[in-house]
């Protein structure tokens, strides 16, 4: 991976802790109001749906900029080898709600009647477990029709599925084309209104990381890049989007573009959002974002209940219930990142040596 494009691991799984926190605050600290709400700090504390925007663009840049960097267009094996990526990490979590289920091990619904998150908490995973319809869930409808009802924040997995399929069919149709390729992402941009749209946003920004010419600016200009970026990062943070509004979103579309342009043309963003222990969370974003609700509803649902019984007051019991969920989760992702995601390596190592033979 281009060093640069290393900074995007950081801000991925930041993205992914991003939403843990939001949705482990909805679920035992709802309707309370923080003093990170009116700070930048509530991207990472109240923002979760933010955070899978920028989770998607990610998406479209490193999925288009390998692409452009070396001017080959042969899109196949990578539309072959994005499903048999996804799958196996969701298949497994899909299989352990069902049995977490099907042995009465979810207390999201008695947590909620304690937290007063019945409109979130208890919202989710009330209905009798079948195992065909786990796994058809997680084979396939997941992708194409959107359907998680057992793993709830999964719903994302048919933008991320079909918007990756969406970058690779314009590359592949487009090729070389570059000026037909902007006539694209702008006529997508604006006449849709769709998640989809943030692919297109990564597309922009890898295809302007590629030529090089903005990132050579940036770089020659410190000062500017650092005030365009404390511009974008606060813009992002702080806006309420409002997607029905056109001239918002095109706004936060520019907040998100001038974000990531920046970061990549920062050696100092590299050194803090590239490092090791960096990379090494953004190997485990993916399993801790499909992973972390099954943790809330259960592990995190069953302590919080647990502490509060116990007679602890209720900061000290989210604290508590909040570190320990979130280790737990952590290495859960880390276990699955070892075995599970590694039958989706074998697959696509054998899709590459028959592709290749």
């Amino acid at each position: 991976m281009d060093k640069r494009l290393k900074s995007l691991e950081g801000i991925r799984i930041l993205a992914c802790i991003s939403v843990f926190l939001s949705h482990f605050r909805l679920a035992f600290f709802p309707n309370t109001e923080l003093w990170t709400d009116s700070t930048p700090l509530r991207l990472f504390t109240s923002s979760g749906d933010i955070a899978v925007r920028i989770l998607f663009v990610i998406s479209g840049i490193l999925i288009s900029c390998r692409y452009f960097k070396k001017g080959s267009y042969d899109v196949r094996q990578d539309m072959l080898k994005l499903y048999f990526r996804l799958v196996p990490t969701v298949l497994a979590a899909n299989l352990l709600v069902y049995g977490l289920m099907s042995c009465g091990l979810l207390f999201n619904a008695e947590a909620a009647a304690l937290s007063g998150s019945q409109g979130f908490l208890a919202a989710f995973n009330n209905f009798v477990p079948s195992l065909s319809g786990c796994i058809k869930e997680a084979l396939f409808t997941c992708y194409l029709t959107g359907d998680s009802i057992y793993i709830g924040p999964l719903r994302i997995m048919i933008y991320m599925f079909l918007g990756s399929l969406l970058v690779l069919a314009i590359i592949g149709l487009c090729r070389g084309d570059r000026t037909l390729r902007f006539i694209v992402y702008l006529i997508i941009l604006f006449v849709f209104n769709t998640y989809y749209n943030y692919f297109i946003l990564g597309m922009i920004a890898g295809e302007l990381y590629a030529d090089g010419a903005m990132i050579r600016w940036l770089e020659a200009r410190k000062f500017i890049a650092f005030i365009l970026f404390l511009i974008s990062f606060i813009g992002i943070s702080m806006m309420d989007i409002d997607d029905a509004n056109k001239i918002m979103r095109m706004l936060f579309a520019v907040y998100l573009e001038l974000f990531f342009l920046t970061v990549l043309g920062s050696p100092i963003s590299e050194k803090i959002l590239g490092n090791k222990l960096m990379l090494f969370g953004g190997k485990l974003a993916y399993p801790f974002y499909v992973l972390h609700w099954p943790v809330i509803i259960s592990f995190s649902s069953w302590l919080y209940i647990k502490l509060l019984s116990a007679g602890l007051r209720l900061g000290p019991a989210v604290l508590i219930d909040l570190i320990l969920s979130g280790l737990v989760t952590a290495v859960m992702a880390l276990l699955f990142h070892v075995f599970i995601e590694d039958a989706g390596r074998g697959a696509i190592k054998y899709i590459d040596g028959h592709m290749e033979g």
